[in-house]
């Protein structure tokens, strides 16, 4: 009897055990379609491992769940809501919860709440904030049946110590390490200050490029462009000043060594300048390299103290050019006689036939260097600004 017996007891235990893999597997429920592990992960933390009491905490709870195409995990986010939650014997003051972040086939939510515990009798103890279960449906698309919602599951999030103290100083606090809060909030502050450094670091990357690029089409605009240009560097009474100073010169040099061809050239050359000045004729000014010769009868002058430039001044002023200028341009008779005959003497020098005498070229040398000098004084400042505080006033009168 016995041993007919064994059969039906190891038929009886198979039987049994298959019973309740299948009780189990309904109250577990099938895991859906789409989901293979993991469809929810949770953890929590807080800013600090200490606590006084009566002190705000912060603790932190984060979940990742599974969304995709066809599969849905879906938390019961109103029992997370601050004002739902309760966490004994804490007392859950605030809280908020953050902007989602989505990654991949996975959603990210995050709730902060603020904390704290006010009582007697914990002072040097651990109080554990207690383990918190999330509520969660899992919901899939399933061909030819549309959507199918599992019954609802929980993730248990484990106690979470905390060592409660009672008040102290800060200066006797020196054993509390807390580790910081790097919170989805924190985070995406970080994010949208590390995107305005990039864009203005960009913009003045950008601007520096810009500079690059002007200053390299100055130089190269420079280096492209012949090495005489023309250009207005030199104000009339500048032009007067070094006029003067070359014939001044002249003067000293042909008191001990005579008259030379050089020295005629140069008179020519600066007698030309002011002579044209004089008669509203500007004179052509022309940028030189430091090594490149100057043309005949020119007058070459240095100008700026910084970036001096070498120019070459030249007028085309002769006799026969000159025409009815003498009674148009307003300046007396005896300044533009004198720098006219002095024009003619060094001319007649230069090209002529027969050299005239030391003492007319002394002579014209003299009435010329006179006449400069008022010239100057015509376009000195204080001159210039009583000629426009005249011509201001006559066109007041002329209104009037």
């Amino acid at each position: 009897m016995t041993v007919s017996c064994m059969p039906r007891a190891i038929s009886a235990g198979v039987l049994f055990w298959l019973a309740a893999a299948a009780v189990l597997s309904a109250q577990g429920g099938a895991a859906p379609a789409g989901v293979a592990t993991d469809p929810i992960r949770c953890w929590w933390k807080t800013d600090r491992s200490t606590v006084h009491v009566g002190e705000r905490f912060t603790i932190t709870l984060t979940c990742s769940v599974v969304e995709t195409a066809d599969v849905r995990v879906l938390a019961d986010h109103s029992r997370l809501d601050p004002t739902a939650i309760q966490l004994p014997p804490f007392d859950v003051v605030d809280g908020e919860r953050q902007a989602d972040i989505v990654a991949g086939p996975r959603r990210l939510f995050q709730y902060e709440y603020s904390l704290r515990i006010i009582a007697e009798d914990l002072f040097g103890r651990f109080v554990a904030v207690p383990p918190f279960d999330v509520p969660y449906r899992v919901q899939s698309d399933v061909q030819g049946t549309g959507t199918v919602e599992s019954l609802e599951q929980v993730y248990r999030l484990p106690a979470l110590p905390m060592h409660v103290t009672a008040q102290v100083s800060l200066a006797q606090s020196t054993d509390i390490r807390d580790a910081p809060a790097e919170t989805f909030e924190v985070i995406e502050r970080r994010r949208f200050r590390g995107n305005v450094a990039f864009g203005l670091a960009a913009l003045l990357f950008s601007a520096c490029l810009g500079s690059l690029a002007v200053a390299a089409g100055g130089v190269v605009r420079r280096y492209r462009s012949p090495s005489a240009s023309a250009a207005k560097v030199l104000s009339d009474g500048q032009v007067i000043r070094a006029a003067l100073g070359e014939l001044e010169e002249i003067r000293r040099q042909t008191q001990f060594g005579g008259w030379e061809g050089a020295a005629v050239s140069r008179a020519l050359a600066a007698v030309r300048v002011g002579l044209a000045v004089a008669v509203k004729r500007h004179p052509t000014q022309t940028i030189l390299d430091e090594d490149a010769p100057a043309g005949e009868g020119t007058l070459v002058v240095r100008s700026g103290r910084w970036r001096p430039k070498r120019l070459m001044v030249s007028a085309t002023i002769t006799e026969e050019t000159l025409g009815p200028a003498f009674e148009t341009e307003g300046r007396t008779s005896v300044l533009l006689d004198d720098l006219r005959g002095a024009l003619a003497v060094f001319t007649a020098a230069r090209y002529g036939r027969r050299e005239p005498a030391r003492d007319d070229l002394d002579r014209a040398l003299s009435d010329a260097i006179g006449q400069l000098e008022r010239l100057r004084a015509e376009y000195s400042l204080p001159s210039q600004a009583a000629d426009v505080a005249g011509r201001f006033l006559g066109r007041r009168r002329a209104r009037a």
